[in-house]
């Protein structure tokens, strides 16, 4: 065909594959005439068909994860405190983004969704916990703003420096800012990401951050965490019909999050109460609340003046037959002229953490409300687990377990204290040696030089001499109270004071006192014995037949001693005359009255029952142990002649000095034969005589105790000294032996 003709327009009638093909109708369009119709205008989805339908019930379990968060804050902050706020925070900022993006079909910038819910936590925050500061007690302010801004920076600190759960406060703004960030974070990457698990990040990096800072308070989490990990199952279920590779790859990632605090023990687990991470080691201190207020010790001999005076009441539990103990203060710091209590407080609200050793006695009950007592600290029964105040906010000494009021003590004031008495058994307490605790057992007042004043040598004789013969520091601790008890007497009227000249005039002079010179005396004598003691203040109530309520008074007022031993923590003893036995205050502290002398039980008959020994039983046996024989009263016997008395005597003594020459003969003899012959003989007779001489102190060793069990032994019954000799020894017979 010539250039410039005109084809003319198919007909269909050519054949030919390709023709067919050129001319087959388009199924898009209805008239099949092969034009594609345009698309019609608007925006492009960027999601699945699939996926828009499942988008509410993923953004509700985004606000449901969302609401673990808060929750998991119920440890440090109560579940009253924490549901309001973790509900309106989970609702509030998915909904906004919710309704901003609209299924993706015409979605906000987001910048504007991240501005309006900012703006929207900012007026509720001020609301509610920036009032004072906020216009018209809502509207922002520069200076509600930066009060949020910086409680918000210092309340994980403040959490991990306060005894759990938290006293209610503005710290527990963190709640609804952890909740409100893992909502609309979460439901922003909801909408705008093609990956339905990257929704899920936000509040599980929360969530396990809630759970680090509630390390170390009462209950569990294990429940939240099963739910939370549940919620991301569920969350990955409705948003994907077709999981994708990299959303289960994801959750895997989730999951083992999940399980690495659980790997840490961060979450508290059944059954124990230590954790192998504990973030609160990691964090400084807060300087301790400072507690302003008198001395306890100073009004004990004015509360003795005035018997009558009521300090406060106890609607609790009534006392038992032995009486009621209550602790006020306690005193661990000596500086040669009075006692400075215990001052590491922390604030708390409403839990007071376990001790160290088990408080396995029956829940005792007490609700105190205040008379005239004077001063911060609240008296309650050793040891105080749980308080509620009706008023007024509370600290406590972690270690002692002393309740402080952070304002001063008034008329009316009342609280609830819950207690759990720790029960000391004596046969597991007589072996074990002294504690550790440098400050219960500084004794200052030395010159330049570094000397010891005359006095504390004082002082040092008196223990010797009232504990000489015993083995073990617990019956070295039985044997000074007993011998303070029969040394003075009790007097209230005596002159007050515990400084280094009251109490030597106390021992030398006078012979009389209250039980705070009693008290010091013991805790500064204990202390020369290396013995770490402290003082305790307090008032012991009898019991009050057909009263309800249990009354205290002045004349109730009681100072002991507490010793403390490794693996029993610290023991009281009571070294005032009248106040009960050495180790329990089962009679009123009626000062004035002497101790009463004892009187011989009635024999039981055979077939009588007779029950378990009490603790004052088996503490007598324990401080009389070993030398019961020598301090026996020899009485005389009726005379049956002379003749007959005089061969007799001469029969036993004959007898009695040839006992006396084999006992002192018969060791002489074997120490020398083992310090004869070659060195490795020699090594190993002094060995023989070490374990010989320890099998002398305290319980036997046992046949197969090695090296290091009879060095050991050696440091606990002779002490520090004695214990690296005997390493020496130890080394050199383990030297010969191999």
């Amino acid at each position: 065909m010539s250039a410039g003709t005109v084809r003319p327009a198919s007909t269909g009638e050519e054949s030919g594959t390709d023709a067919s093909v050129r001319r087959k109708p388009n199924a898009r369009t209805p008239s099949g005439n092969g034009r594609r119709q345009p698309r019609a205008a608007g925006p492009r989805r960027t999601t699945e068909p699939g996926r828009r339908g499942a988008e509410l019930p993923a953004l509700t379990m985004v606000m449901l994860l969302a609401a673990f968060v808060g929750l998991m804050f119920h440890r440090v902050f109560g579940l009253t405190t924490v549901l309001a706020p973790t509900v309106v925070a989970a609702v509030v900022p998915a909904i906004v983004v919710g309704a901003a993006c609209r299924g993706m079909r015409a979605p906000a910038p987001v910048s504007a969704t991240v501005t309006v819910n900012l703006v929207a936590a900012v007026v509720a925050g001020s609301a509610v916990y920036a009032r004072d500061r906020a216009l018209a007690a809502v509207v922002p302010t520069p200076g509600s703003v930066a009060a949020m801004a910086g409680d918000l920076a210092d309340v994980p600190r403040e959490i991990l420096t306060t005894v759990l759960p938290a006293p209610p406060g503005t710290s527990s703004i963190l709640v609804p800012a952890c909740v409100w960030v893992a909502s609309a974070a979460g439901a922003e990457l909801l909408y705008r990401t093609r990956f339905a698990a990257l929704a899920v990040l936000p509040a599980t990096a929360l969530f396990l951050g809630a759970a680090l800072l509630a390390t170390g308070a009462p209950g569990t989490s294990l429940p939240l965490v099963a739910g939370f990990a549940a919620a991301v199952g569920l969350f990955l279920a409705v948003r994907d019909t077709a999981p994708r590779p990299a959303n289960i790859a994801l959750a895997g990632l989730l999951a083992l999050a999940l399980a690495i605090p659980g790997a840490f023990a961060a979450l508290s687990l059944p059954g124990g109460a230590r954790h192998a991470f504990d973030p609160r080691g990691h964090v400084d201190p807060p300087a301790p609340t400072t507690l302003r207020g008198p001395s306890p010790l100073a009004y004990v001999s004015a509360w003795l003046q005035h018997p009558e005076t009521l300090m406060f009441t106890d609607a609790g539990s009534p006392p038992p037959p032995g009486g009621k103990l209550y602790r006020l203060a306690v005193f661990d710091h000596y500086d040669g002229v009075s006692w400075t209590p215990v001052d590491r407080f922390l604030p708390s609200g409403g839990r007071v953490p376990e001790p160290e050793r088990d408080a396995a006695g029956t829940p005792v009950g007490q609700d105190i409300t205040v008379a005239e007592l004077p001063g911060v600290f609240l008296p309650a029964v050793e040891r105080p687990v749980e308080v509620h105040a009706t008023e007024g906010e509370f600290a406590v000494d972690p270690e002692s377990g002393v309740l402080a009021s952070e304002t001063p003590l008034r008329t009316g004031m009342r609280y609830q204290v819950t207690s759990r008495p720790t029960e000391h058994d004596p046969a597991r307490t007589e072996y074990m040696a002294a504690g550790r605790t440098a400050s219960a057992l500084e004794l200052p007042g030395g010159d330049e030089s570094g000397a010891a004043p005359p006095v504390v040598a004082a002082l040092r004789d008196y223990a010797q001499q009232a504990t000489a013969g015993a083995q073990f520091p617990y019956q070295q601790a039985l044997r000074l109270a007993s011998w303070l008890r029969g040394y003075a007497a009790g007097d209230p009227q005596a002159i007050p004071g515990h400084s280094y000249r009251h109490i030597q005039y106390f021992l030398e002079t006078s012979r009389q006192g209250t039980s705070e010179q009693f008290a010091t005396a013991f805790a500064l004598m204990a202390r020369t014995l290396a013995l770490p003691a402290r003082v305790v203040v307090g008032f012991r109530a009898e019991a009050q037949q057909a009263e309800p309520v249990t009354r205290v008074r002045g004349g109730d007022v009681l100072v002991w001693a507490e010793v403390e031993f490794a693996g029993a923590g610290w023991v009281p003893f009571f070294p005032t005359p009248g106040a009960g036995s050495a180790t329990s205050a089962v009679a009123p502290p009626t000062e004035e009255v002497a101790e009463p002398e004892p009187v011989p039980a009635e024999p039981a008959s055979p077939g009588a029952p007779t029950g378990p020994p009490s603790r004052a039983e088996i503490d007598s046996a324990i401080e009389n142990r070993a030398h019961a024989a020598a301090t026996e009263d020899h009485a005389g016997g009726r005379d049956t002649g002379v003749g007959a008395g005089v061969v007799v005597s001469a029969v036993v003594s004959a007898a009695l000095a040839g006992y006396v020459a084999l006992a002192f003969a018969g060791p002489v003899w074997l120490r020398r034969s083992r310090a004869r012959g070659t060195p490795e003989m020699r090594i190993a007779g002094s060995w023989e005589q070490l374990v010989d001489d320890l099998a002398r102190i305290g319980p036997p060793l046992p046949a197969g105790a090695t090296t290091g069990d009879v060095v050991e032994h050696a440091r606990v019954g002779a002490g520090t000294e004695a214990g690296a000799s005997a390493a020496v020894v130890a080394s050199a017979a383990d030297g010969v032996a191999f």
